[in-house]
């Protein structure tokens, strides 16, 4: 078994970015296609769920759901599939009913 430790500057824990990780494993949804950031999310994704894999740590690849109730929302959500498109990410597009 291997020792872990979890340093923190304050006396109160976690008190500062510790406390703040929401556990989820990003998509990379947002980030422009080709650019470092989505290529660092596509591989950190991918090395994070072998890692848990490896390690029998269990994790939830539950997805994301992003709704449209605007016209104008419609129009990002269009921008949005085509940039989930050329990241690489699995994608279904569902209507009211379907996501219902």
């Amino acid at each position: 078994m291997r020792a872990s430790a979890l340093l923190e500057k304050s006396p109160r824990q976690p008190a500062h970015q510790t406390g703040h990780n929401s556990g989820v494993i990003h998509a990379g949804v947002y980030y422009t296609p080709g650019s470092l950031k989505a290529r660092f999310c596509l591989a950190g994704n991918q090395a994070t769920k072998t890692f848990c894999d490896q390690n029998n740590i269990r994790y939830d690849t539950c997805g994301k759901m992003l709704v449209a109730t605007s016209e104008l929302e419609m129009a990002r959500m269009r921008a949005l599939w085509e940039r989930t498109a050329a990241n690489g990410l699995e994608r279904e597009w569902l209507s009211a009913a379907g996501a219902a």
